[in-house]
Formats: C-alpha cells, structure tokens, sequence
C-alpha cells in the first residue's frame, strides 16, 4: 500500500491522550467497586480510598487517578478547540441574539 494516500487520523498525542484515559477509567471503575460490596473493600487501599471511602468523604477529584483524567480532558478539549479555529476574540458578540 503507497503511504502518500493514507491519511493519519489521530496523531500519537492523540493516541496517548485516549489510552492513558482509557486505563485510568478502568482504574477508577475497579476502585469503585470497593463501595459495591464489602469483599472488594480491599480494593479500595489500592486506589488511595480509605475507611470513609464508602462514607462519601472521597472523591475522584482528590485522587491521583481524577486529577490525571481531568487533565488529560482539559488537553484534548484544548486541542480540539485549536484544531477547529480557536474561539472568537469576542464570544458574547459571536453568540446569536436570544429572541
């Protein structure tokens, strides 16, 4: 097959970005199942849970895994606004007018 006719639809940041999302998805869902039943609390050491990690008193937003993901959206969302032009200099005067 001749190279000059393929066309890359993802770059490797791109394919980085969604593996990297991917794995810690499932790390995250694997973390979560401590609060589905009492034999798989001990997953929850694994992840950085805790004894209140049932209680409510943790959070993806304080873990390493939710800071990496949020991250990682905040990157591809960037790009993506890049690649498609950026946003207007003047986004209010952009936005159509409510009737």
């Amino acid at each position: 097959m001749n190279n000059d006719n393929e066309i890359q639809r993802y770059n490797p940041s791109e394919r980085s970005n969604h593996w990297m999302v991917a794995i810690l998805f499932v790390l995250a869902a694997l973390s979560g199942l401590a609060l589905f039943h009492p034999a798989l609390f001990g997953l929850s050491g694994l992840f950085g849970g805790g004894t209140f990690a049932a209680a409510g008193g943790g959070g993806y937003q304080n873990t390493a895994i939710g800071q990496v993901i949020v991250l990682a959206y905040l990157d591809a969302y960037t790009k993506l606004v890049t690649e498609l032009g950026g946003l207007p200099a003047n986004a209010a005067a952009a936005a159509p007018q409510a009737k």
